[in-house]
């Protein structure tokens, strides 16, 4: 698992706009569950909805149109629940970055 996860945050790392970074996190998230569809949506605080910023396996021209409310398909629970576990793989990635500077750091001296 630590290995998908670092490349995928190779990968997001050489990416060039959020854009490319989210159709990699979308495209390698699938494959690594073998699922039919992955999908990021952001939440616009302004308005309170979860806008559809990158998916694979859904209708490519949905992507920045498809808008949900915390009350039609995830709850305002859901969004706070997934908030959170995002900020633990964030933290998580942040670890493993900080492990691999290392690493390579002692492997260059």
């Amino acid at each position: 698992m630590f290995s998908l996860l670092r490349n995928i945050i190779q990968l997001v790392n050489e990416s060039r706009n959020l854009h490319q970074a989210l159709r990699i996190i979308v495209e390698q998230v699938k494959q690594a569950l073998a699922v039919d569809v992955c999908s990021v949506y952001l939440m616009d605080d302004k308005t309170k909805e979860l806008e559809l910023m990158a998916s694979d396996g859904l209708l490519e021209e949905s992507i920045g149109l498809v808008r949900l409310r915390f009350n039609k398909g995830l709850n305002e629970m859901d969004v706070l629940y997934l908030r959170q576990r995002a900020e633990d793989v964030r933290d998580l990635g942040i670890r493993i970055l900080k492990h691999l500077q290392h690493d390579l750091k002692q492997t260059v001296s």
